[in-house]
């Protein structure tokens, strides 16, 4: 079975370790995977997508930071404060791995930041990137204030 392992991480260290966690009862037996099966980073991000969404309901904070790029600590405090999440509710997602925050907020791999974002509500998509627009200095950052609010709303809004 470690053979299998192998062939299946195609060289991917991080499948190595994430791929034995959600394999089912037929690769232990030795079955085969059926010939539609999800490439490895797919399987990946299916992965850590299953992983979050088993999470409590208040660590959808991991949502306000999945669209933040920059990593910015106080700029996901501030929009966490904006949308009354408190800072407690980073625990649950940082003891199962998923992300860690000392100096910034790291993902554990950039397919959990994915997972976390596509698995979300549309609306609870534009409340964080709303969260996040309130909170990023318009002086700062103007270009990804205005890229947070566009995609805060729905449709075309002149402000």
């Amino acid at each position: 079975m470690p053979e299998r392992i192998l062939a299946e991480a195609g060289g991917n260290p991080l499948a190595l370790l994430e791929l034995p966690r959600n394999i089912r009862s037929p690769y232990w037996a030795g079955g085969f995977e059926l010939p539609d099966a999800l490439s490895v980073p797919r399987r990946l991000e299916e992965s850590f997508r299953r992983r979050s969404a088993s999470l409590p309901p208040q660590t959808q904070l991991l949502l306000v930071a999945a669209p933040e790029p920059t990593g910015d600590v106080a700029l996901l405090w501030h929009a966490a404060a904006r949308l009354g999440l408190a800072r407690e509710a980073t625990t649950p997602a940082e003891v199962a791995g998923l992300l860690e925050i000392d100096v910034r907020v790291r993902f554990r791999h950039p397919l959990v930041r994915s997972a976390v974002y596509q698995a979300a509500t549309l609306p609870d998509r534009r409340r964080a990137h709303g969260a996040l627009a309130e909170a990023t200095d318009p002086q700062a950052a103007p270009d990804r204030r205005a890229w947070h609010r566009a995609q805060s709303v729905l449709g075309a809004e002149e402000e």
